[in-house]
């Protein structure tokens, strides 16, 4: 037996333990809702880029340059008119930006400098290599960087009475005959597609 004045033990009272409620039950619609939005934006965005690969859709025009760069001259030394300093460095700081700024692939880009870049070399170039690559829709730039010069207008299309032309690295003392007239420039051009 125990003794009056003993304490008794107390039965432990812990307060009661709440739980949080159930989350409230969704119907099998708002179930789906947030999957459908998750695939109606995929099959948005891969509907998006077919459209750009479906037939009829105009592909991204392709891009071609011819880069010419004429500073050493063959029959011409360092009298004054002569060689042209800094001519092939500004082509072929024109070619690092059509690639690496206008998005030109580094073989759509024909360099022409200084021994390359003769008459025949820019004909064969603008006359020959562009339209066998070049499309209809294609974008084409062709950069010259050198001396030009002027010449007596022969067909009177010039109310100045002159020709300008491009001074190609061949270009000759005492003839016109190998310079680029923009007559013949214009016709090569031209007959780009």
């Amino acid at each position: 037996e125990r003794a009056a004045d003993a304490p008794r033990a107390l039965p432990a009272v812990h307060p009661p333990v709440r739980s949080a409620p159930p989350p409230p039950r969704r119907s099998p619609v708002e179930e789906i809702r947030p999957m459908k939005a998750r695939w109606l934006f995929a099959l948005a965005a891969v509907l998006a880029t077919a459209a750009f690969a479906l037939p009829g859709h105009p592909p991204e025009p392709r891009r071609w340059a011819v880069v010419v760069g004429v500073g050493d001259y063959v029959h011409y030394g360092d009298e004054q008119g002569g060689d042209l300093p800094g001519a092939a460095n500004d082509a072929r700081n024109m070619r690092d930006v059509l690639v690496a700024r206008w998005g030109f692939r580094p073989d759509g880009v024909r360099m022409l400098l200084d021994a390359e870049a003769t008459r025949e070399g820019i004909r064969q170039a603008l006359a020959e290599w562009l339209p066998s690559v070049a499309k209809p829709g294609d974008l084409i730039v062709f950069y010259y960087s050198g001396h030009g010069s002027q010449v007596f207008d022969r067909d009177g299309d010039e109310t100045d009475g002159l020709d300008e032309t491009l001074c190609p690295a061949d270009v000759m003392r005492n003839s016109s005959r190998l310079d680029i007239k923009d007559d013949e420039l214009g016709g090569w051009l031209r007959a780009l597609p």
